[in-house]
C-alpha cells in the first residue's frame, strides 16, 4: 500500500484513476468492508467503497440483472464506475464485477447514471459520460455500450448524444430509454440555462440516431434547479414519472430530505407535443429519511418494478469509517390499487422468509416479546382499530396512534446516526380508526417499513449497538404478528 492510499481519502482523490491504486490495498478494503457489522444481509451493498444510484435494470437470458454507480476505492462520491449484479429471482444477487469503467474521453470523469434495454442485437446500455474540458469545466454526453457474446459490454467509440441542446446546461444527465410507437424514447435530466430543473425528450428508430425533441410538458410547477433519475413507466395503462428534483420548493411538496424523490400520476402521455395530462399531484415516493434515485421498469412479466438507493446526495453514514457507504432496497412491485400508487416488495422476497415466530403481546408490558440471534428479520404486525403505543426495535421506535391514523418513525435513540443536522423522525398518515398492517425488514443498518401492503412506505438507516435484535411493545392493546428470520443463505 502506498503512502497515498494509507490516509483517508479527500478531494485531491476523488477523480484519481483506478489504475493508480493497487491491489493490495483493494483486497484491503474489500476485507474491512465484510468484516462490517453493519453490512446488510439481504440488501444489495458494495464490496468495497462506495454505492449510489441503481441502473441498467433488466431481465436478459433468464437473469435479472442490475447495475449500480459505485467508486469501489473509498466511500466517497469519487470517479463513478458501474458494477453489475444478477439473480435468478430478484432476491440472492451476485457480483459480477466492472461493467463500465471511466475509461474513454467522453467518460474520464466518471460514467453517471442510465438504463438498459434488450432487443434482437442483445444487452443495451446507455449512460451519461462526464468530462471536463481543459478549464476543469463540466462536460456531458449520452453513451451506448452492447454486450458482447463474452458478456463484456463495448462502447461506441463516441457519444450518441455530443452534449445538452441549446438553451441547456452540462447539468444533463441519466438517460432512460424504452420503446414507444415503433420506436425509442429517451428522457434526460436536465437544467435550463435559468437555471430551472427539466426533462428532455429524444426521438429514435436505431438506438444510435437521436433527434431533440422538446422539453417534457408535465406541470406548471417549477421544478428545482436540477432533475436527476427521471423514469416514465406505466401502471395500469396510466403514465407514472418519477423523478428527483433538486431544490423543489415546499410550496410544491412538503418533504424533509435534502433532495427528494417524488412520482406524478398521470391520465395520459401525448407523444405528439411531448405532455404528460395530471391532475399536478406530487407525491414523495417513501416516507423515508433515505430514498433516492428511484429505478422503475415495465418488466417483460407484465410487473412494474423499482429499486432505489438507500442514501442522499451529501449524507454522511458512520460506515464511511469502515471504507464502505449505501445499499439499494428491496425489489418492489408497484400497483395502482384504490386511487393510488402502492409500492411493496416483490413477491419473491417472501423466499427470505426462515424460521416464523407467531406472536400475541399483551397491552402495555413492555417486554420483549422476541429475542433474535441476529439483526435480519421481517416483523408482520397486525393493528385493532383502536391501537395506540410503541414498537422498539433496537432502539427504532415506531410510534403508532391508529384512531387518529398517524405513524411516526424516530431513530433519535438508536447509537449510530447517519448525519446530526437532519431530522430523527417522519411521520405518515393513514386511515383513521382502521384496521392496519406493518410490514418491517430489518437488515443490520437498514429499515425499510411498508403500511397497509405498500400504501406507504419508510425507508432509511439506522445503527444500532449489536446484539439488540428484541422487540418489544407498549399499548393499549393487544398486538398479533409474526416474525421471520432472514439469513444470509
Amino acid at each position: 500500500m502506498t503512502n497515498n492510499e494509507n490516509r483517508k481519502l479527500d478531494d485531491t482523490d476523488r477523480y484519481r484513476p483506478y489504475d493508480q491504486y493497487s491491489q493490495q490495498y483493494l483486497a484491503q478494503l474489500t476485507e474491512q468492508t465484510e468484516s462490517s457489522a453493519f453490512r446488510p444481509v439481504y440488501h444489495i451493498s458494495p464490496q468495497s467503497g462506495l454505492l449510489n444510484d441503481p441502473n441498467g435494470f433488466v431481465y436478459y437470458n433468464g437473469q435479472w440483472r442490475l447495475f449500480y454507480q459505485a467508486f469501489p476505492y473509498g466511500p466517497i462520491h469519487g470517479l463513478k464506475s458501474w458494477e453489475a449484479v444478477t439473480s435468478p429471482d430478484l432476491i440472492h444477487w451476485t457480483h459480477c464485477g466492472r461493467a463500465l469503467s471511466p475509461d474513454t474521453n467522453f467518460d474520464q470523469r466518471g460514467v453517471y447514471s442510465g438504463s438498459a434495454l434488450v432487443t434482437e442485437s442483445g444487452l443495451h446500455l446507455f449512460y451519461t459520460g462526464n468530462s471536463a474540458d481543459e478549464n476543469q469545466k463540466r462536460l456531458s454526453c449520452q453513451m451506448h455500450a452492447l454486450m458482447d457474446k463474452n458478456g463484456k459490454f463495448i462502447k461506441d467509440p463516441g457519444p450518441i448524444i455530443s452534449g445538452p441542446p441549446a438553451g441547456y446546461t452540462a447539468h444533463f444527465r441519466d438517460p432512460q430509454v424504452f420503446r414507444y410507437d415503433q420506436g425509442y424514447r429517451m428522457i434526460i435530466g436536465g437544467q435550463r440555462q435559468n437555471g430551472e430543473g427539466a426533462i428532455l425528450i429524444y426521438r429514435s428508430y436505431d438506438l444510435r440516431k437521436w433527434d431533440f425533441a422538446g422539453e417534457l410538458d408535465f406541470t406548471d410547477s417549477k421544478m428545482g434547479y436540477m432533475i436527476e433519475c427521471p423514469n416514465l413507466v406505466w401502471l395500469d395503462g396510466r403514465p407514472l414519472l418519477i423523478c428527483c428534483p433538486q431544490g423543489l420548493s415546499q410550496n410544491t411538496l412538503a418533504y424533509k430530505n435534502n433532495y427528494p424523490n417524488v412520482m406524478l400520476v398521470g391520465d395520459k402521455y401525448i407523444d405528439e407535443t411531448n405532455s404528460l395530462a395530471s391532475d399536478g399531484l406530487w407525491q414523495n415516493f417513501d416516507e423515508g429519511f433515505e430514498y433516492y434515485a428511484a429505478q422503475a421498469i415495465n418488466a417483460a412479466d407484465g410487473r412494474t418494478l423499482v429499486v432505489g438507493w438507500i442514501g442522499l446526495p451529501d449524507v454522511e453514514t458512520p460506515t464511511r469509517t469502515e471504507g464502505w457507504a449505501h445499499c439499494l432496497s428491496l425489489v418492489c412491485e408497484l400497483r395502482w390499487q384504490d386511487g393510488t400508487v402502492y409500492r411493496y416488495p416483490a413477491v419473491e422476497c417472501q423466499s427470505l422468509r426462515g424460521q416464523r415466530y407467531d406472536f400475541n403481546s399483551q397491552p402495555a408490558d413492555g417486554l420483549a416479546f422476541i429475542k433474535l440471534p441476529d439483526d435480519c428479520y421481517e416483523l408482520e404486525v397486525y393493528l385493532p382499530p383502536e391501537a395506540r403505543g410503541e414498537l422498539s426495535l433496537a432502539g427504532l421506535i415506531v410510534r403508532l396512534d391508529i384512531p387518529l391514523g398517524q405513524i411516526s418513525v424516530d431513530r433519535s435513540m438508536v447509537a449510530g446516526t447517519c448525519d446530526p443536522l437532519v431530522d430523527t423522525s417522519r411521520t405518515v398518515k393513514t386511515k383513521a380508526g382502521a384496521k392496519t398492517c406493518l410490514n418491517i425488514f430489518i437488515d443490520r443498518s437498514v429499515f425499510e417499513i411498508f403500511i397497509n401492503y405498500g400504501e406507504k412506505s419508510i425507508t432509511g438507516r439506522f445503527f444500532p449497538a449489536q446484539g439488540q435484535g428484541e422487540v418489544t411493545w407498549k399499548g393499549n392493546c393487544e398486538i398479533l404478528g409474526a416474525i421471520w428470520e432472514i439469513s444470509a443463505d
